[in-house]
């Protein structure tokens, strides 16, 4: 499944989406532009990305995220201690690649992105 960056892009922050029980009355003043369906809240995931654009959630709950600020990449983070973040010791880069933009797949055990030119595969 691909995630639309765009809102995680404009403030440079990944957000995930969790059920209103664990943020009941939490939600309305995190994101005072967000438009947020009634039973979900934003919360953050994980800080300090560069410029997240195209996003894939696996089969096993990592994101995976194409970074385009200063070198492009593709990273994964992961929230090893269940706190609900991904921290700077739960992610890493999966590859690299000049000028990727926001295409990202994983197919047949490899990972697929792209630039506007050139699509790239991973093993």
């Amino acid at each position: 499944m691909i995630f639309n960056a765009r809102s995680a892009t404009l403030l440079g922050l990944l957000y995930t989406l969790a059920s209103v029980p664990s943020c009941e009355g939490a939600c309305e003043d995190l994101y005072e532009n967000a438009n947020i369906v009634d039973g979900y809240c934003a919360r953050q995931f994980a800080g300090g990305v560069n410029g997240p654009r195209g996003m894939w959630m696996t089969s096993t709950g990592d994101l995976l995220a194409v970074e385009r600020e200063g070198v492009t990449r593709v990273s994964v983070f992961w929230d090893e201690d269940n706190d609900g973040l991904s921290s700077s010791n739960e992610r890493a880069v999966l590859a690299a690649a000049p000028k990727l933009n926001h295409g990202i797949t994983v197919s047949g055990g490899y990972l697929y992105a792209s630039s506007d030119t050139t699509v790239y595969r991973w093993p």
